[in-house]
This record gives C-alpha cells, structure tokens and sequence, in this order.
C-alpha cells in the first residue's frame, strides 16, 4: 500500500532570550557585535513530502535559512554574516530487487548561491554559484 508523509520542521533561535549569557547587562556587547539591521533571531524552516511503497522511494525537501551571523571578527574585525537562502532537494528511488537499488538526487535544484558579506550587504565577501548538483547511481548490499 502507497504511503505519503509530509513533514514540517521549524528551529528558531532568539540568543537575547537565551540565558545568562544574554542577559541585559550583555545587551551592550551584542550591540557592539550585531550590526543594526541584522536581527538576533535565527530561523530554520523545512517542509518535505515523502513517497513510499515496496520498490519506489521519493522526497522533495524545501528548506529556508534566515540571515545568521557567521563570525563577529571578520575581515578586518567586522562581523560577517550569512544571507538567507531557500533550496529544494529532491530524490527518487528504484529498488524491485532487494539488494540491488537505483536512485536520481538532486540537491539545490533551484541553484541558490551563497552570499557572505561584512555588516552590510554591499560589503560582499564571499559569493558562490552553487549550481545544482545531480547524481545518479546504483546501490548494491552483499
């Protein structure tokens, strides 16, 4: 019997309401290494659906990650920090044999580059074209 599953998952991160560490009398410092626009709140957002019966397995993933901080002593002591980005991962597995299986993945299908840039978004400091990358193959267990 077929089986679809939709999954959901959601992480976020406020480190002004983390504790001690955190605390009012901190606020000050994290004034100093936060630039201005750049919210303290970190999100992680997944949302996949999922396939399956006695031979095929498929999933497509979209994942969303919020701006972050990378480091607070970058280039030349400025703080660095992560772009959002949003990517779709997919894959389809084949398997009417029991040991033997093919599969087709693909990850980053939408092609979303990486963006790094120093306190503000016009200081780029790293800039990657993540292409999607496809792979297609056979599994085999002994």
């Amino acid at each position: 019997m077929p089986d679809f599953q939709f999954t959901g998952t959601t992480s976020n991160f406020d480190p002004l309401n983390a504790g001690d560490i955190f605390s009012p009398e901190n606020q000050l410092l994290l004034d100093q290494l936060l630039p201005r626009q750049l919210s303290t709140h970190f999100a992680r957002n997944n949302l996949s659906a999922f396939y399956e019966n006695e031979i095929w397995q498929a999933r497509i993933s979209l994942n969303h990650r919020s701006d972050c901080v990378r480091t607070t002593i970058g280039l030349q002591g400025l703080t660095q920090i992560v772009d959002d980005y949003t990517q779709v991962d997919a894959s389809l597995s084949y398997g009417p044999i029991d040991r033997l299986v093919s599969f087709l993945e693909g990850i980053n299908l939408t092609g979303e580059g990486y963006f790094e840039y120093s306190e503000i978004s016009e200081a780029l400091v790293t800039y990657e074209d993540n292409e999607a990358r496809i792979t297609f193959g056979l599994r085999a267990s002994f």
